[in-house]
């Protein structure tokens, strides 16, 4: 039965949770314009010392004093990325933890697994672009190749007697070669190393015929040194090599691969924090520091992105590279 007391009761209810609603949004919204107050975690899902770590302790460096609190690196390595990436989908959204997301963890491993605990295009929200690694590859020196159709058309006349080193089942090192060689109807049998230090020495021993690597110093100088041939190149010509041309002057565009970086956050995370976060990343990403140590890396920056345009980029390549990565059959669970 209603009642006036009924009434009355509903509407005191409803006017101390519109009291109460506007109290949280107007904290939030506090929060929000006076983020960050204290420290910010960037969280790298590989362990210390690895390029995803180097290239976030850089950037955490040079971001630290456009945000006016420090951004710390936190190692949170497992599974592929998968440990590192979950600790920041279940983290608040509230701007202090951020995932420095790689293309294994956001586009690569939602074709290799059958199930992860977290989704994420649901899951996460795009802040920054950093920049995008390209691949190069290599074949030992002692093969009578001089271009990568000379290589391709080597292994066709040696079918099942090739091999090459990857750094892990499902790694990039391996879907990228996987890829390359089925678009050049070849096929040589991966060797799978625990990283590219040890594939790249095994290179170099001629114990392997090919890798497929990210154009690291080691890498190049074993290519300078006459330790391996660099056939080609993603993207474009590196200035540490600049006579190595790309897959696509190659003729196989279809080939090339590269690995890149972002900055992502919780989905729930107020966009204000989000295109906050943005302009200092950018920011970043400008400073000589920054892109010295892109330069010598061989990374190429993808400074100016806004974080629509980055969910552009990332979505895009969710399209090209889960079909692909699919129709080879690599999995990892």
């Amino acid at each position: 039965m209603v009642t006036r007391r009924n009434v009355l009761a509903a509407g005191i209810a409803s006017s101390l949770f519109g009291y109460a609603s506007f109290g949280i949004r107007h904290a939030e919204a506090q929060d929000s314009s006076s983020w960050p107050t204290r420290p910010v975690k960037l969280v790298v899902a590989f362990g210390a010392g690895g390029m995803n770590d180097i290239t976030a302790r850089v950037l955490a460096s040079n971001v630290t004093p456009g945000l006016g609190q420090s951004m710390i690196v936190e190692n949170r390595s497992g599974a592929g990325g998968v440990v590192g990436t979950e600790v920041v989908a279940k983290a608040k959204p509230d701007g202090y933890t951020v995932l420095l997301g790689t293309s294994s963890q956001l586009v690569t491993n939602v074709a290799l697994y059958s199930k992860l605990p977290f989704d994420v295009e649901k899951d996460f929200t795009s802040v920054a672009l950093v920049c995008r690694t390209p691949q190069m590859l290599l074949c030992k020196q002692g093969l009578p190749v001089k271009s990568l159709a000379e290589f391709a058309a080597l292994a066709r006349s040696r079918p099942g007697q090739m091999n090459y080193g990857t750094v892990g089942q499902g790694s990039i090192t391996h879907v990228a070669a996987s890829f390359f060689l089925r678009t050049a109807g070849i096929r040589l049998e991966p060797i799978h190393y625990r990283g590219i230090a040890d594939a790249s020495v095994a290179l170099v021993r001629g114990d392997v015929d090919m890798i497929y690597t990210a154009p690291i110093d080691t890498v190049i100088e074993y290519v300078k040194s006459g330790q391996a041939k660099a056939l080609a190149t993603s993207v474009k010509r590196l200035p540490a090599l600049p006579e190595v041309p790309t897959f696509q002057e190659a003729g196989m565009q279809q080939a090339e691969s590269y690995t890149w970086n972002a900055i992502v956050v919780p989905a729930a995370t107020p966009r204000a924090i989000v295109g906050k976060l943005n302009a200092k990343v950018n920011e970043a990403l400008q400073l000589p520091p920054m892109k010295a140590y892109f330069e010598k890396s061989g990374q190429e920056p993808l400074a100016g992105f806004t974080p629509e345009e980055s969910d552009k980029f990332w979505k895009k390549e969710l399209t090209t590279w889960l079909p692909r990565i699919r129709s080879m059959g690599i999995t990892l669970g």
